[in-house]
């Protein structure tokens, strides 16, 4: 189940990116860049950085190994530590992401 939800949403972020041209994604994985994305400065950074590099598709990826999540949620918890690197209770990595994007 969380494959094909997985895939549908890559096939629509795709699908929505062709409608603006062609698409250029970049993959934001959260563990890799767990501690890199820990701030909004450095994410503002790294949106710029991958708007200049001509990707117009972030992919963020809000899900850990388990069932946490990246964001504000009803339905999982939210994942607040990795690797030893702990993000304030009110962090919303998600929601920084999409600000620093539009």
């Amino acid at each position: 189940m969380k494959r094909l939800i997985s895939s549908l949403l890559l096939i629509l972020v795709i699908l929505v990116a062709k409608s603006a041209g062609s698409p250029k994604l970049m993959w934001v994985d959260l563990s890799a860049n767990w501690e890199t994305f820990s701030s909004l400065d450095s994410i503002n950074y790294y949106v710029d950085k991958c708007k200049d590099a001509g990707f117009n598709t972030l992919v963020v990826d809000v899900k850990g190994t388990g069932s946490a999540v990246a964001f504000f949620s009803d339905i999982a918890p939210r994942m607040k530590e990795w690797k030893g690197v702990k993000r304030a209770d009110n962090y919303d990595f998600l929601k920084y992401f999409v600000d620093a994007a539009h």
